[in-house]
């Protein structure tokens, strides 16, 4: 774009970039260098290739925890933790915990009990010191 005498404000407007983002590209393409991120170190993932494979496909399982998965992956031979299963689950597979709302189970006499609870205003007789 740049080559084709666009301005660098509207490359990074278009592209929805900064301008300092841009003009680094635009240096690095001058100078004869990848635009491609460059290898940054830091600490290696602790889940193997087989390990993500295998959390990947119990996705849509009933009854899947991330402790339980990471217990099961340690009985295979691949050692992890627990966080380093549900941060895969959350950065790399987009996913976030879920847990399903429990309702509670009234009987007849508990709802029958609560109506009249509450028809006679007892929260006042509670309030006044009367019991």
């Amino acid at each position: 774009m740049l080559e084709a005498g666009i301005s660098q404000n509207n490359v990074a407007r278009h592209l929805g970039k900064s301008i300092k983002t841009v003009n680094n590209w635009w240096k690095r393409k001058k100078r004869g260098e990848s635009l491609e991120d460059k290898h940054r170190s830091g600490r290696p993932s602790s889940l193997t290739r087989v390990a993500k494979i295998v959390i990947a496909k119990s996705i849509g399982k009933r009854h899947q925890s991330t402790r339980k998965l990471a217990e099961r992956l340690t009985a295979r031979g691949h050692q992890t933790s627990k966080t380093a299963v549900h941060r895969y689950l959350k950065e790399s597979l987009g996913l976030k915990c879920f847990k399903r709302p429990r309702n509670p189970r009234l009987t007849e006499k508990q709802l029958v009990h609560r109506l009249t609870f509450c028809k006679k205003g007892s929260i006042g007789h509670l309030r006044s010191g009367q019991m």
